[in-house]
């Protein structure tokens, strides 16, 4: 499922945050990111444009389902879970503002799993994606990527 919000990354952020809010711990930055482009656009009448459809469709999902974001905290610790949360939290707030200051949004991609407290292994599918036009940050993420993972599985309270 991990390729439905990226493909939402390809699309206009009216469109793309339907798909982006699949999976938000895989590109939840995008949000962020295109919140500030609106923002900079055409402030707050331009952020209401682009945002008001998935808004309009996340109250009507919480009138129908209840209030059902607050059950996102209740994941317990899985041996699953591939994050390196809370030691990636400097690298996904470092990332998330140069996407900003650049006004770059392959920088957020990144940004979202290392943010996040629960992320699959193929999710950070997201940070290969963006140093994908490069083969040395590709080799250095991917690397890096299995290195960290694998002292997570080695040593599972390491963090």
């Amino acid at each position: 499922m991990d390729w439905i919000p990226l493909v939402g990354v390809t699309l206009p952020p009216q469109i793309g945050l339907f798909l982006v809010t699949a999976k938000p711990q895989i590109v939840m930055t995008i949000a962020l990111f295109w919140l500030v482009e609106a923002w900079r656009k055409g402030g707050p009448r331009e952020v209401v444009r682009v945002f008001a459809p998935v808004t309009v469709a996340y109250l009507i999902s919480f009138a129908l389902f209840g209030f059902w974001v607050r059950r996102w905290t209740e994941q317990p610790e899985q041996w699953w879970n591939a994050s390196l949360f809370p030691l990636s939290v400097p690298l996904g707030l470092y990332l998330i503002v140069g996407a900003i200051r650049e006004r770059e949004i392959k920088y957020a991609l990144p940004a979202g799993p290392a943010l996040s407290p629960y992320v699959l292994f193929h999710s950070w599918s997201a940070a290969e994606i963006a140093v994908v036009s490069s083969d040395r940050w590709s080799l250095v993420v991917c690397l890096g990527l299995w290195v960290l993972i694998l002292l997570r599985a080695v040593y599972p309270n390491l963090w």
